[in-house]
């Protein structure tokens, strides 16, 4: 996993794994170990050294997913993953939630090319409560609900 080791213990398993025939070399804090110096660092040194598209996955057990995913953005992984309101599979603290992901890279102008309002719809079929990340989203405090969603309403962004 992405935590174990060194950055340079990492790139050469990456490394290994190109010269064996990998074509894409998947990044995983499974565990959510890493904090966004630590995901950095490693992104960096894969991106230097390895001739290959990588991407990379997190966990949210120290509740860093969505900062480590946006920190890794910058070394220029091929693709970054997510899950809807960050749902895995075991018994962790999830993966990184993908509709907050793709509002904060908005937010910083790194469009993602994903509609965020269709995000939250789906988000909301799931149960979820996409109104803190609506709040977010316009700018707004927490008793300025009603005009986030007016304004989300206005602006196709529900």
């Amino acid at each position: 996993m992405t935590h174990e080791g060194t950055p340079a213990e990492l790139t050469a398993r990456a490394a290994e794994l190109v010269a064996a025939g990998a074509d894409v070399v998947q990044l995983a804090d499974s565990a959510g170990a890493l904090t966004p110096a630590e995901c950095t660092a490693r992104l960096a040194a894969v991106a230097d050294r390895v001739e290959a598209p990588f991407g990379l996955h997190e966990d949210a057990n120290l509740g860093f997913a969505v900062a480590n995913t946006l920190a890794a953005a910058d070394p220029g992984p091929t693709w970054l993953d997510g899950t809807l309101v960050g749902v895995g599979v075991g018994a962790g603290a999830g993966n990184t939630p993908v509709e907050l992901l793709v509002a904060v890279l908005d937010r910083q102008g790194r469009s993602s090319g994903i509609d965020v309002g269709a995000l939250l719809t789906a988000a909301d079929a799931t149960a979820a409560d996409s109104a803190s990340l609506l709040l977010a989203v316009h700018g707004f405090y927490g008793t300025l609900l009603r005009q986030a969603r007016e304004m989300a309403a206005a602006t196709a962004c529900r």
